[in-house]
């Protein structure tokens, strides 16, 4: 925040977070970035339920 970089401390802390969710998880979280970059990545929600 000292650097008044508003967008760049969002960006990284939202970043650190989806990092911290996915190790909890043990599943890899892909965020819209991720998704806008690579056209063969869906986010439909699909039911995993037989994983259980």
């Amino acid at each position: 925040m000292a650097a008044d970089d508003f967008d760049g401390f969002f960006a990284t802390r939202k970043a650190a977070l989806l990092a911290s969710i996915s190790a909890a998880m043990g599943k890899v979280i892909l965020d819209d970035e991720s998704a806008a970059a690579d056209p063969g990545i869906s986010l439909d929600i699909s039911d995993d339920t037989d994983d259980l």
